[in-house]
């Protein structure tokens, strides 16, 4: 988590050129965020069982013993840092628990960041909601 924090905190991802969807800075970004969730989840006995890339999002789901939790981020583009520390909008993750890999559940959502966000589902699959926490 720590590597990946490093590499992209405060970097700008490239916005859209030339008619793509999405630039190859971003597919990287989303790439990489893949390999890293799917290894550190494994040491919270976690499996990451859906990863979604769109236009500058990235959704995914986990699942721990038939429970399930999912994430959404949406990449700044163009002039703006990625800022991976803040729990706030529209910069932070956000998370809850799901009822299966295809359908999130109705129930309450948490903004987060990338350092606390393994924590956090790991915490929503424990079916206790996490406390709140300051930015760090």
């Amino acid at each position: 988590m720590e590597r990946f924090f490093e590499k992209y905190h405060g970097v700008i991802i490239a916005g859209i050129r030339a008619g793509k969807i999405v630039s190859k800075g971003f597919l990287k970004f989303a790439d990489d965020m893949k390999k890293t969730l799917r290894k550190e989840g494994k040491e919270y006995g976690m499996k990451l069982v859906r990863y979604t890339v769109g236009a500058y999002r990235i959704s995914a789901v986990f699942e721990r013993e038939g429970k399930y939790a999912w994430f959404a981020y949406t990449c700044p583009q163009g002039r703006r840092p990625v800022n991976l520390d803040t729990m706030s909008e529209p910069d932070c993750f956000i998370c809850g628990t799901a009822d299966s890999a295809e359908k999130p559940s109705d129930g309450p959502v948490r903004f987060t960041n990338w350092t606390c966000l393994l924590e956090d589902v790991d915490g929503l699959l424990k079916k206790k909601r996490p406390a709140a926490r300051e930015n760090r």
